[in-house]
């Protein structure tokens, strides 16, 4: 008996996930290795690499909610500047 075929847009998916999570490891690499070795030089990468995903999640879902991205900006500004100062 013939397993059913997926739909088209699931294709792929689980590969998709598992590729984007190797880029991230990959991304966190590079600065990892300039500020050392161990976790102490892994969670400050993992942060630097998070901070504008979070922030890009946080002004989507203000415009999504109806909001412009001109209101929404100057918000924007400042949680990007309050995060990135949270690094230091």
């Amino acid at each position: 008996m013939k397993r059913p075929r997926r739909p088209p847009e699931d294709v792929g998916h689980r590969g998709a996930e598992v590729r984007l999570a190797r880029y991230q490891v990959e991304d966190e690499e590079a600065p990892a290795d300039a500020l050392g070795e161990a976790v102490r030089a892994r969670l400050p990468a993992a942060q630097v690499l998070a901070v504008p995903r979070v922030l890009a999640r946080t002004d989507w879902r203000k415009i999504a909610d109806g909001r412009t991205a001109h209101a929404v900006h100057p918000e924007a500004v400042a949680d990007a500047e309050e995060a990135f100062a949270r690094l230091r």
